[in-house]
């Protein structure tokens, strides 16, 4: 099966191969807590550690159980990457369970392994390490040493930190003979010898040519020729690594940092580029977002932060693929072991993930959320709140706030019609979600800008006429505008006509010339049709497995405004994470900060947010994709961004003393 060659973390390889320091350690002094949230013990543990189908790490599991942690270079043994203590104190990974029975690599939340994947570098099948939904979407914080723990939340982690920490120690590994040879003791155990040792270091070679190889193209010639000498001869590494950082610094895209990963482009790069080997589909990653919080997004119709997704599978599988799942995208003859669109994507698994956070029951005919439920404020553990400051808040958030965000989901007026407004296939209720204009809300329109203008070359794939993806034709995606027909699927009224069929064999024109969100939502689509086809699902379940939904798309809308209930526990704010705390949200942009740093773990139960003057990362909101701009409550100015009045300084206060109930 061909799978992507260069692809780490979704990061990409440029960022795989910088070998930047690693990150400050932060520690924990007492056993952190989980919050209740509605799931089981058991429950959670099988969403932390549930496979993806992914390798998102491009090495075999046994190779990263092996490798030492970066930075000693004086012969010495240092303690292995997989130390438990190692990936949460440096890059920010919440502690896993020691109990193998439940968690098989003994990692942090989030990884898993996956048995007999195919190793397209080795051509041979590992067992892969990679992530899942947990490791982007499970909150921490610190308070007065204490650590909270809560699902769904966003990560507090630096994945792209991850990438530079792994290559960073296969370089050294890989050039230091004594610790390269350790490390071989430690993978071939019984069956290490002079002839496996040096077949090792051969298979480690080509893996690090492979991943550094698309990171490298700003490298001169005379510096490949230096790089190939130095794996072969193991002369002149000090030279050689400082020569890789210069080039990798003089070509690094936007720096994402911790708890922000360009995840769209990243998922495009996985798919178009390394997936199809095209590497002329590759995209700078420009827009970081902060990992969303994904409590109650379920009931969504419209999710990502751009309003442009509506099916539950078609988004968990695309994610699935941006983190390394392995597929072809190519056509093969009959008679050929793996077909166009196999893939190693279970689907049941991502099916058990979306209902554990949705609930089996529709909350509007129950009035009420089941599934994962939003973290309650725990004032045995933080301040308690001011009941009689988050009286005036409400009031103000009436006024403020309801409009965009809904009534509060603790509320009467959150189960109103028109709230659920929106409807499935199956005729089930849906919550509406408000697409706020990008002129409207003001904010930094990077990430909303990737869908309406990246284009993609798709022209050595086959799409089957038989199957349509879906388009909203108020945003037609430049240009490609859906079929008049009577299918036209009604969402509800609200989207001015709904979704309209799009047949996926029109999206490949004479110069593979297409729309980065067709050609993505199109990719998706085919290869869950070609899962469920090899799984016998079709009609009922099939339908109920998709989310009731059709796989429809659209571009341009702007950025929804979600429900409110535990905003408390998702800073920094905004999609780009450039805000790092509610009282700023509230504040007109000149009194936000200018430069935050992000990365810390402890929590301002004031102000609301993580403390944001010191950290491991530091971010420029002056770049764009990291601006702060928009959303803003002032009287100083009129026009774009301007969302309502300005806050006294009282009424900011009682604001966000009422946004802790939620």
């Amino acid at each position: 099966m061909q799978v992507k060659r260069s692809v780490l973390l979704m990061a990409g390889a440029m960022a795989l191969a910088s070998c930047a320091a690693t990150p400050p350690a932060q520690t924990v002094e007492n056993n952190g807590i989980w919050m209740e949230q509605g799931w089981t013990d058991a429950e959670r543990q099988k969403f932390h550690y549930i496979t993806q189908g992914t390798s998102t790490l491009p090495i075999p599991f046994d190779w990263f159980d092996s490798l030492e942690q970066p930075g000693i270079w004086n012969g010495l043994q240092g303690k292995l990457l997989s130390d438990p203590d190692y990936l949460p104190e440096s890059l920010g990974f919440i502690p896993g369970n020691p109990d193998r029975q439940v968690n098989r690599s003994g990692l942090p939340v989030g990884f898993a392994l996956m048995d007999d994947f195919y190793n397209p570098i080795l051509q041979r099948k590992v067992t892969a390490l990679g992530l899942t939904c947990a490791a982007c979407h499970t909150g921490q914080m610190e308070y007065q040493g204490q650590a909270l723990y809560f699902d769904g939340g966003p990560a507090m982690s630096d994945l792209t930190g991850l990438t530079k920490v792994l290559m960073r120690t296969m370089l050294e590994t890989r050039l230091i003979p004594t610790r390269f040879d350790r490390f071989a003791r430690r993978v071939l155990g019984e069956q290490y010898s002079a002839a496996t040792s040096k077949q090792l270091k051969k298979d480690m070679t080509t893996t690090i040519k492979v991943l550094l190889k698309a990171a490298l193209e700003g490298l001169e010639a005379k510096d490949h020729a230096a790089l190939d000498e130095a794996l072969a001869s193991d002369n002149n590494k000090a030279s050689i690594i400082k020569r890789v950082r210069v080039a990798l610094k003089q070509n690094a895209s936007l720096e994402e940092g911790f708890t922000r990963l360009d995840a769209l482009n990243r998922i495009g790069n996985a798919v178009f580029s390394s997936d199809l080997q095209n590497p002329a589909n590759n995209h700078a990653t420009n827009a970081p977002v902060n990992y969303p919080h994904i409590w109650t997004t379920s009931w969504f119709d419209w999710v990502q932060y751009d309003g442009s997704v509506m099916q539950p599978m078609v988004r968990n599988a695309g994610e699935s693929l941006g983190v390394s799942a392995g597929v072809n995208l190519k056509p093969t003859p009959d008679g050929k072991p793996v077909p166009q669109f196999a893939s190693t994507i279970p689907l049941d698994n991502l099916d058990w993930m979306e209902t554990l956070l949705a609930g089996k029951e529709n909350p509007y005919e129950q009035k009420k959320l089941g599934g994962l439920q939003a973290p309650e404020w725990p004032e045995k553990i933080l301040p308690p709140i001011d009941k009689g400051l988050a009286a005036k808040g409400e009031q103000l958030y009436v006024e403020n706030c309801e409009k965009c965000h809904m009534p509060p989901v603790n509320s009467a007026r959150f189960w109103q019609e028109s709230v659920w407004a929106a409807k499935g296939t199956a005729d089930n209720r849906l919550i509406a979600m408000n697409l706020i204009p990008l002129d409207e809300v003001g904010t930094d329109s990077a990430q909303a800008d990737v869908l309406q203008n990246r284009k993609v070359n798709i022209s050595q794939m086959e799409m089957d006429p038989e199957t349509s993806i879906y388009l909203v034709p108020d945003y037609a995606l430049k240009g490609l505008a859906g079929d008049k027909s009577d299918q036209a699927y009604n969402a509800g009224g609200k989207y001015n006509g709904g979704c309209q069929p799009f047949p996926m064999s029109k999206l490949v024109d004479d110069k593979g010339n297409v729309l980065f969100a067709a050609a993505l939502g199109a990719t998706v689509q085919e290869v869950n049709n070609f899962w469920y086809n090899t799984h016998d699902v079709t009609g009922a379940e099939k339908q109920r497995m998709d989310g009731d939904r059709l796989n429809c798309l659209q571009a341009g809308a702007g950025y929804k405004a979600r429900p409110l209930n535990g905003i408390w526990a998702t800073a920094p704010f905004l999609h780009n994470g450039s805000v790092p705390t509610l009282y700023h949200m509230l504040s007109p942009v000149a009194e936000r900060p200018e430069n935050i740093f992000l990365g810390s773990l402890e929590f301002d139960p004031i102000m609301v947010g993580y403390k944001y003057d010191q950290g491991p990362f530091q971010l420029n909101t002056a770049q764009q994709g990291n601006t702060n701009v928009g959303h803003e409550f002032t009287d100083a100015r009129t026009g774009k961004g301007v969302i309502g009045r300005g806050l006294g300084e009282d009424e900011r206060w009682a604001l966000v003393e009422y946004l802790k109930t939620l």
